[in-house]
């Protein structure tokens, strides 16, 4: 479980996040959450419970929808391909692991730059805190703002055309390779 106390501030829910002088405003839905760790009032579970508004996020159209989700990274392509055919805007949190098959759609969907997310000892818990990942800083997570909705994506990369011909030439830091 991703703390909401270490999500950047324009992420967290309540407030809103915004990039290339537009805000987008915030999340309306959590779609890979539980009870015990939901970003979003409103959340989709993977597993039975009361309080989710649906249970398997996979099964439910995403269409105009704005939501949150931090996918276990095995469902990373499938959730990519779901965001691809479906016209809503998504705030994941993933790696950037620029050698996984699923990063070049990553990067085609992304509607901002990502925001990096700090490298904290606590920044993934399960049971409440009680268990911590062994080797948060190995993971490189980042909040990606990503749509199939071309309009979104041509500002974004419009943007990027300030950027220098020897920037482009730079080398992934080693902050953006898996260890």
């Amino acid at each position: 479980m991703l703390g909401q106390e270490h999500l950047p501030q324009s992420i967290q829910s309540g407030n809103s996040i915004s990039g290339n002088n537009t805000s987008v405003g915030a999340p309306r839905v959590d779609l890979f959450a539980i009870n015990l760790n939901y970003k979003v009032q409103v959340f989709m579970s993977p597993v039975p419970d009361p309080k989710p508004y649906a249970v398997d996020c996979m099964s439910v159209p995403w269409d105009g929808m704005f939501a949150y989700a931090f996918p276990p990274f095995r469902f990373l392509s499938e959730v990519l391909r779901v965001i691809s055919t479906e016209q809503g805007l998504v705030i994941l949190i993933a790696p950037a692991w620029p050698k996984q098959a699923w990063f070049p759609d990553l990067l085609y969907l992304s509607c901002a730059r990502p925001l990096v997310l700090p490298v904290r000892y606590n920044l993934l818990s399960q049971f409440k805190g009680k268990i911590l990942h062994p080797n948060p800083e190995k993971l490189h997570l980042f909040a990606w703002l990503l749509s199939v909705i071309a309009s979104r994506r041509t500002v974004f990369l419009t943007a990027q055309l300030d950027i220098s011909p020897e920037q482009l030439e730079i080398p992934l830091t080693s902050s953006m390779m898996p260890s």
